[in-house]
């Protein structure tokens, strides 16, 4: 299971990309995940996370059209330089 970015982190396996969000910590000091979502490739769960953090922003709060341009302008510079990064190393 791999840290993606804040309490992203992705699963791979056999078959899938799985998409975990940490949710809390369980009663001995363990990591919860949920909202489970799975993908065929790296990069479409890389753009389901970027999806799922832009959303939330979003939804949690009110104002003006620039200040959602600019909240989705910067978490998409974010996960773009974790795939570029990513990329490069390969």
């Amino acid at each position: 299971m791999y840290h993606i970015i804040r309490e992203y982190w992705i699963k791979i396996d056999e078959r899938n990309f799985t998409v975990m969000r940490k949710t809390g910590v369980s009663e001995n000091g363990e990591p919860v995940f949920g909202n489970f979502s799975y993908w065929g490739t790296f990069a479409n769960a890389l753009e389901h996370i970027r999806k799922d953090i832009i959303r939330r922003k979003l939804k949690s709060g009110t104002g003006e059209l620039p200040d959602a341009i600019k909240t989705i302008r910067e978490e998409s510079a974010e996960i773009k330089e974790i795939f570029q990064k990513l990329t490069m190393e390969m």
